[in-house]
């Protein structure tokens, strides 16, 4: 059979490429019925980290989801209390339309301008290597579209002058009283921060004493020395600047006093850290403004972990309202549990064994 085969083969190359065509085109109806199920299987629970629409909402939507977990408690069948709903409403609508507050700190042409641009999207503030913009507190809203704002205090530099630097300080102060995160930029390539130990020495006390999540931001990573290291395709610092980086982040939190994981290497130009800053900024903040600051970070500022974190925040939050909520409220959440799980979002079991570990039980499906 072997040596028949063979023959046929060298005598008529024509016939090899009909019998291939042949066998392809028999072979394909086959192929694509056993492979789209399996694609199917494969793809649709994973494609995205949350959110109503997985085929469409790469991370957590949490405008889509509030609206449609609402939704779910207005039908006619829900058996919910129209004024049970609408405190439990109120308190859910809260925590989706929390606008947060960041102070930003820092020494003129630290690129704090740069630094709120490229995270919240938002070209407001001006930006200039000549001059000193910040001289006034900009106290503004930036909105970045008709539901998602960012209250963002951008503090002038102090370091100007002794008289200046007196009155910035009683401006720090006051700024304080409204902040949910503190952002204060120094600039990767420079030792020269001496103004900034002594304002944040001034007001470290009351930023302890207040628990404001505080991150000391290393900006214009890719001009750490040497410049000419930078990774241009991936936008990465070169193995020398990044040895560099890491000296200069073990320093600066010595110098300041805190923690290394508060002190982040940025580049707003290139992009570089800031995922790596979003997700430990919402990992920092209390579970009900989680999910409030992730929605107004730009989409170059967001990853899958922090999109989970952002979700299991806010699902936190709801399963607290629920637990103090009036019995009808309860009951819809036992009854439909499983079925807002598999709807909404995708890390609910994950929130329900964290509940587990710390002994508080979520509601129980009715079975």
């Amino acid at each position: 059979m072997k040596k028949t085969a063979k023959a046929t083969k060298a005598k008529s190359p024509a016939k090899k490429t009909t019998k291939a065509a042949t066998s392809k085109s028999t072979a394909k109806p086959a192929s694509k019925t056993t492979k789209k199920p399996a694609s199917k299987t494969k793809t649709a629970p994973r494609g995205a980290a949350g959110g109503v629409n997985p085929k469409t909402s790469k991370f957590f939507d949490l405008e889509s989801v509030t609206k449609t977990l609402l939704k779910m408690m207005e039908r006619k069948n829900s058996g919910i209390d129209p004024k049970d709903f609408e405190s439990f409403k109120e308190k859910i609508n809260y925590v989706s339309n929390y606008t947060p507050t960041i102070c930003v700190f820092g020494q003129v042409g630290a690129g704090k301008s740069s630094l709120c641009n490229t995270l919240f999207g938002e070209k407001k503030f001006e930006i200039s290597a000549v001059q000193a913009c910040t001289k006034d507190r900009q106290h503004e809203f930036a909105k970045l579209s008709a539901a998602k704002k960012v209250k963002i205090i951008d503090m002038p530099g102090v370091g100007e002058s002794e008289d200046q630097d007196a009155a910035y300080l009683e401006l720090y102060r006051g700024a304080l009283a409204e902040a949910d995160l503190i952002l204060w930029a120094l600039k990767s390539d420079s030792r020269a921060y001496a103004a900034d130990l002594k304002a944040w020495g001034l007001i470290k006390n009351d930023i302890f004493q207040r628990e404001i999540p505080t991150f000391f931001i290393l900006t214009q990573a890719d001009k750490m020395d040497p410049v000419i290291e930078w990774d241009h395709e991936q936008n990465l610092p070169g193995a020398t600047q990044m040895g560099h980086l890491l000296q200069k982040k073990k320093i600066v939190a010595g110098d300041f006093g805190i923690e290394s994981l508060r002190v982040i290497p940025i580049s707003s130009q290139f992009g570089y850290g800031l995922k790596e800053l979003t997700l430990e900024i919402i990992s920092s903040l209390p579970d009900n403004k989680k999910a409030g600051f992730f929605r107004v970070t730009t989409p170059q500022a967001q990853s899958e972990e922090s999109s989970a974190e952002a979700q299991k925040g806010f699902w936190r939050v709801v399963w607290e309202n629920v637990k103090k909520a009036a019995n009808s409220v309860k009951e819809f959440f036992e009854y439909h549990e499983k079925e807002i799980r598999e709807t909404l979002y995708e890390t609910g079991k994950e929130v329900i064994r964290e509940w587990l570990r710390s002994k508080v039980e979520p509601p129980k499906r009715r079975r």
